[in-house]
């Protein structure tokens, strides 16, 4: 089933705009060709939003100690003392949790956001999903039942209705369901997928085809349809077709118990035994280990109720945010790291709200956890360097992308970062050094111009004017 806070999120709530537009941003950088005049101003300041040393702002100094003073007087303490203490702390392990306690937690969550927006659809949704994860198939189905009727534009609301509805055996209420999110011009490989699987399994297998097909053209390698459409004409009798399309689909990923079921069948009919005896094998690994009954159920419980609450607390932070309770988003957000201290999408979610709150101390605790974590993303490092800035703490923030750099020797963006950041700090003769390499590796018009304007920041006009009659050519 789909969750709103991984797929539909831009769509309902654009939670996660800030973050699309600054991978958006670094691809611009290095994507050779791209001529706009303006990259040149900061061809980092983009994707960094803007790196810059509070201390360097412009203003009067009437204006900038009316501020301090004001500052220190209603908070009783300077801006370099908040900065310095963090108020929070993040776990390394997972604390140890019970089943009925997550569970109760979880529900809890749930109620409450229910109760404070009783006609929210998201709200409903937040409930529905625990429903279905706790196996509670009629409260979910109907809590997306009225999703449905009250947002109709919502592509998950009905595929998370439609897989229910095939949970309980009732194919055609599924066939139906997503057929009204087709008529209604919804389309996605989800809703494509679903319905060919309730077609199939429905006993339409035939109808299941062309639909399938028609997804495919769009998205010729999503494994989701391949394996779908393989095993609809493995039960049309299409064997040849289906074997091929099974084997596509296990290349893509698709490595399922089912399509290693399907591929057997399919080998034994068109009579190859050899072939059928490797995808038996495959499928027969898909067994459980051998575990006491008991045992094998608490450790599956226990780590499925803890899974349970992070979905739930998730989806109710992203709901709290939305309806301005950033106080409840951000305890929601720590308490999903306490259960899972690696959940990157936490600490991301969490590092900008802190962000657009000013809180960068606590910013940058989540920023460096990040990467500790994620250790080889360059754009973890970067919006680490941005946070230290916003810190007041330059020689961090410089370590921060000297690091990215040697993530990324081959890539512009890194050395284009730190240009724009030694500019910042008036070290224009520093900067030369990497907008010359970012250059050397992928000549651009938008580098040639930042090359030019760091050289002149640098005294040096006549290479500046070199740089600038190359950005000219290019």
């Amino acid at each position: 089933m789909a969750s709103s806070s991984e797929t539909n999120r831009s769509a309902v709530l654009a939670i996660v705009l800030g973050v699309v537009a600054t991978a958006l941003s670094i691809v611009a950088i290095v994507r050779p060709g791209a001529d706009d005049p303006r990259e040149a101003q900061s061809v980092a300041e983009e994707e960094l939003g803007a790196i810059k040393d509070p201390a360097s702002s412009t203003g009067s100094d009437e204006q900038m100690q009316a501020s301090d003073e004001s500052s220190q007087s209603s908070e009783g303490e300077s801006t370099e003392q908040k900065l310095a203490a963090p108020t929070i702390r993040l776990i390394a392990e997972p604390i140890p949790a019970q089943k009925d306690e997550l569970e109760a937690e979880a529900t809890f969550v749930a109620e409450q956001l229910l109760t404070l927006l009783p006609n929210e659809p998201m709200a409903k949704h937040v409930n529905a999903m625990l429903f279905a994860q706790l196996h509670q198939t009629e409260k979910a189905e109907k809590l997306w039942r009225e999703c449905v009727n009250d947002a109709g534009d919502v592509e998950f609301f009905y595929v998370n209705l439609a897989a229910i509805e095939m949970d309980r055996g009732d194919h055609d209420a599924a066939i139906k369901t997503l057929e009204t999110a087709v008529s209604r011009g919804l389309k996605s490989t989800d809703i494509s997928h679903h319905l060919g699987m309730a077609l199939t399994n429905g006993g339409r297998a035939d109808d299941a085809i062309p639909v399938l097909e028609t997804a495919l053209k769009v998205q010729p390698n999503a494994a989701s349809l391949t394996l779908i459409l393989g095993q609809a004409q493995l039960k049309m009798g299409k064997t040849e077709e289906a074997e091929a399309n099974l084997r596509k689909a296990v290349s893509l990923g698709a490595k399922t118990k089912s399509g290693y079921f399907a591929l057997f069948n399919a080998c034994m009919r068109n009579g190859k035994r050899e072939d059928a005896k490797k995808f038996q094998a495959a499928y027969s690994r898909f067994t459980e280990k051998d575990l006491d009954p008991q045992e094998r159920y608490q450790i599956l419980s226990e780590s499925e109720a803890r899974q349970i609450a992070i979905s739930v607390m998730s989806e109710a932070a992203v709901m709290y945010e939305a309806a301005g309770g950033l106080w409840d988003a951000e305890q929601l957000w720590l308490r999903v790291l306490a259960l899972d201290p690696k959940a990157l999408n936490a600490l991301e979610e969490l590092a900008r709200i802190y962000a657009g709150q000013e809180r960068f101390e606590n910013e940058r605790v989540v920023r460096a956890r990040a990467v500790e974590i994620d250790a080889t993303n360059l754009l973890g490092y970067l919006k680490l360097a941005k946070s230290e800035i916003s810190c007041e703490n330059p020689e961090a923030a410089e370590s921060a992308i000297k690091l990215a750099i040697s993530l990324a020797p081959q890539m512009v963006t890194g050395y284009a970062a730190m240009t724009d950041f030694l500019l910042e700090q008036n070290q224009p003769e520093k900067a030369v050094w990497y907008v010359q390499h970012a250059v050397k590796l992928k000549p651009s018009k938008q580098g040639f111009l930042l090359l030019a304007r760091t050289l002149r920041a640098a005294g040096n006009e006549s290479e500046a004017q070199v740089a600038e009659a190359q950005a000219a050519k290019l």
